[in-house]
């Protein structure tokens, strides 16, 4: 779905129309989107890396939250958790381990994103071409970024990866005469070399903060322009823009970009979804009788950026009638029970979480990896590959309505399964 709605140029024109007139971030991501358009790609291919998000609601219903499109997180981290998980239920709860295999559920999100980016390294067809790994100036998720650069040479040694900033990429990257994408690096003896690049991936330029520097936005550009597979291309991440989610409700939309787009597969895909209002004077209605029922959504990745409670009548009371309608959607509230559970962290003694009676909320992501070449007619292409690839479980107090764990909202967690 996510590979079709990236390539299909009208469309996402269409459905950005309104939000980029108040909306710079998106507005540029699309600038640069359809100046390569222009241009010609010379990038064969586009590699994306999507995690989908659902909670599972009180009526035991798994509804979507968001679909992640660029710096996807956590892949990494999440099989080490789990790992932890079975030596302390083996070795402090004294479960067998034919339970512990049966309920816990291998995750193999680590190995699998990995994978992704050394057969997008393959398609690329040059051996002696890096991947690069576009990372913030300071960087505080990096183990799970280092777990899978560190798997990626397990399953290929012989490819190199560097890890640039924006900044650092200014001066040291340009294209060749067939748009290669070139770095310049450090060689022996401090001689300077230049490598080819097959792979861009991003952990980065998902917020606008990610291009404080001054020229980082000219620097996204000529990684775009180049023949470099890009995870995720940038039309790949214009797909997770949050608006996306609202026009996707309508199932005659859906249906186009569903396959199979028999109507029993587009109704078990739209029925995950949560109800969206546009952020008017109607929303602002129901927001006013029934605060607690919605969330008030903004077109940004990562989390922190939401609005509840009583904060989504003050919001939609300052924008409604303005443009700044646009750039925010009304959600349904996916109301789950909470569960009993614990939370490892550093500033809350688990001692007084077991007398406060703790309470837990989680939320499940799903990760997909998905390689194909570009087109422009919205088919999405050649698939090359489209696989699951492992998942997330995340836990967080059950009275926080944030579930970020780079926020400090949230804890990775692991699925214990049991029947129903």
């Amino acid at each position: 779905m996510m590979n079709k709605i990236g390539n299909d140029t009208a469309f996402v024109e269409e459905v950005l129309g309104d939000l980029i007139k108040v909306d710079d971030f998106t507005e540029k991501l699309l600038n640069i989107s359809q100046t390569v358009r222009k241009e010609g790609q010379a990038a064969e291919h586009a590699l994306g890396i999507f995690r989908s998000d659902y909670i599972i609601d009180s009526r035991n219903v798994m509804k979507q939250v968001e679909v992640n499109a660029i710096s996807v997180s956590f892949a990494g981290l999440a099989p080490s958790v789990a790992d932890f998980h079975r030596y302390t239920l083996q070795n402090f709860q004294n479960l067998p381990s034919s339970v512990i295999e049966q309920m816990l559920p291998e995750n193999s999100s680590l190995k699998d994103v990995a994978q992704a980016l050394v057969d997008a390294h393959a398609v690329y067809g040059k051996a002696e071409a890096a991947i690069l790994v576009v990372v913030e100036e300071e960087v505080v998720n990096i183990m799970d970024q280092k777990l899978i650069e560190w798997t990626v040479k397990k399953a290929n040694s012989d490819i190199k990866l560097f890890r640039r900033t924006f900044h650092q990429l200014d001066a040291a990257t340009c294209l060749g005469p067939n748009k290669e994408l070139l770095l310049k690096v450090q060689g022996h003896l401090n001689t300077v070399e230049t490598v080819e690049l097959a792979v861009v991936y991003f952990r980065t330029a998902y917020a606008p903060a990610d291009f404080a520097y001054e020229n980082a936005w000219s620097v996204r550009l000529l990684l775009e322009r180049s023949k470099a597979i890009k995870c995720p291309a940038i039309h790949f991440q214009l797909a997770g823009v949050k608006k996306f989610q609202s026009v996707l409700c309508n199932q005659d939309i859906l249906a186009r970009y569903i396959e199979p787009s028999e109507p029993a597969m587009v109704a078990k895909v739209w029925n995950t979804f949560a109800q969206f209002y546009p952020a008017n004077q109607s929303s602002l209605a129901l927001a006013t009788a029934s605060p607690s029922a919605y969330v008030l959504k903004p077109n940004r990745e990562g989390g922190g950026n939401n609005y509840f409670d009583a904060e989504i009548s003050e919001m939609l009371q300052s924008i409604v009638g303005t443009e700044q309608e646009d750039a925010y959607t009304l959600m349904e509230y996916i109301n789950q029970p909470p569960m009993s559970g614990l939370i490892l962290r550093p500033d809350v003694p688990l001692e007084a979480q077991h007398q406060a009676g703790a309470q837990i909320k989680t939320e499940l992501g799903v990760y997909g990896t998905i390689l194909s070449s570009n087109s422009t007619s919205g088919g999405g292409g050649v698939v090359v590959f489209n696989r699951n690839a492992g998942h997330l479980l995340r836990a967080k107090a059950a009275t926080s309505n944030e579930t970020g764990i780079m926020a400090g909202a949230g804890a990775i967690d692991s699925p214990w399964l049991v029947d129903n």
